[in-house]
């Protein structure tokens, strides 16, 4: 007897999220009919001459080996051609986010109307976007019979409830940061109500989605997939003692928002600033570094780095710290944990952090209780070691258990 056929998978993506995990574990089963993304390089660096700023370090890095044969749709040209005006016209924020999102859908659904329309319509499948450029192409596909499957990428409109109301508390906070406008929520609210299952990356953000008003049965938890890389750097020992010479040596790397809780670590540094602590802040974001900071010879304040960059920061660091409001998950807890890091994290994230043993929850997330943990672990250098030794990624943040995950839902889909 056959083995059945395996359910074919469409995926759309706009941008790399996870490394395309999610097509690389349907592709190697067998189960990836096509992806669309915007761009596709297939390994070639030539189109990052002609992509502006920093689109082009994106735009050479829009391909994984494990897809080098998959059949994949992109933007091509228009992707280029829309950023490009969009630096002309000096266009950002929410503007250009929903304009390029809707971009996407129309290019995509117009190809698949061009050379894809007939063998849909004779098969059916299961389509899967990722949310706020998902709510055109879920249409599209309802219509053709297949079922539907959104990515949730963070807590949605309940975690910007959350930064708004941080916001208010703190008016005097050097943030940029500002709300979506109100029908980029109008238009999510129709992309959960499209998607026969929702795919979220966390308890937290389950929660939050249930807050406001989603089913939940359409609701699965379904935690990002990690894999470690093979040119890791040596974390630096943890000395006897924290001293002048060597201080207890912190990172917050990733975006330097309000809602990743900055603003906490800046002013847990301030109650610190007579303690032998190091501060290392990375990443883009919209809060600025406060004047009052400014000089001092603890604290380092940059950009986004290069990868090499972030892997040599985990290995300088004694701690990662994550006091973030609100994440769908925070991939960079696995990064840190795969490096030997030991994390504080809030309990507002992917479930990674087991309180006292590879890492501290700070509870309640306030600035006091992070110079809690942190005198805790200048006073005992020797938890940090016993922290790294427990530090490690978990076999349910593996690309199987992904496939797993996926496997349980086409069962689910299945079912009458």
């Amino acid at each position: 007897m056959k083995s059945p056929r395996p359910t074919s998978w469409i995926c759309a993506q706009l941008g790399s999220r996870e490394h395309y995990a999610i097509p690389r574990v349907l592709h190697r089963s067998g189960r990836l009919r096509l992806l669309m993304t915007d761009y596709w390089t297939r390994g070639r660096r030539g189109i990052a001459s002609i992509v502006p700023g920093r689109e082009a370090a994106k735009a050479s890095q829009r391909f994984h080996p494990d897809l080098a044969n998959a059949a994949v749709m992109h933007m091509g040209t228009r992707r280029i051609l829309f950023e490009t005006l969009a630096r002309i016209r000096r266009s950002s924020g929410w503007d250009t986010i929903t304009r390029r999102n809707a971009l996407f859908q129309r290019i995509m659904i117009h190809q698949l109307r061009k050379g894809w329309l007939r063998e849909l319509r004779s098969e059916s499948g299961i389509f899967f976007s990722y949310s706020y450029a998902a709510l055109d192409l879920l249409r599209f596909f309802r219509e053709l019979g297949w079922r539907t499957v959104l990515g949730q990428m963070d807590p949605g409109i309940h975690e910007e409830e959350i930064v708004a109301a941080e916001q208010a508390r703190h008016p005097d906070l050097p943030s940029h940061w500002s709300p979506a406008p109100g029908n980029y929520w109008n238009l999510w609210r129709e992309e959960c109500a499209l998607s026969d299952r929702i795919v979220v990356n966390s308890e937290w953000s389950r929660e939050a989605l249930l807050a406001t008003g989603v089913a939940s049965e359409k609701i699965m938890v379904v935690p990002l997939a990690y894999e470690r890389t093979p040119n890791a750097v040596a974390r630096a020992p943890v000395p006897p003692a924290f001293t002048e010479e060597r201080p207890l040596c912190v990172l917050f790397l990733g975006q330097l928002t309000l809602r990743k809780g900055v603003h906490l670590a800046l002013d847990a540094a301030r109650q610190m600033r007579d303690e032998p602590v190091r501060w290392c802040f990375v990443g883009p974001g919209d809060m600025e570094f406060p004047n009052d900071l400014q000089g001092s010879p603890r604290i380092h304040w940059s950009g986004p780095v290069s990868r090499d960059a972030t892997r040599q920061l985990y290995g300088d660091a004694d701690l990662f710290l994550l006091p973030t409001l609100s994440d769908g998950f925070a991939l960079t807890q696995l990064e840190a944990q795969a490096a030997g890091l030991p994390v504080i994290a809030s309990k507002f994230c992917g479930d990674v952090v087991r309180d006292g043993v590879n890492g501290w929850i700070i509870d309640p997330l306030t600035s006091s209780a992070i110079v809690e943990r942190m005198r805790c672990a200048l006073k005992e250098p020797v938890l940090l070691r016993l922290m790294s030794g427990a530090s490690s990624v978990h076999a349910r943040f593996s690309l199987d258990a992904l496939g797993t995950n996926l496997e349980q839902i086409e069962r689910e889909l299945s079912t009458p």
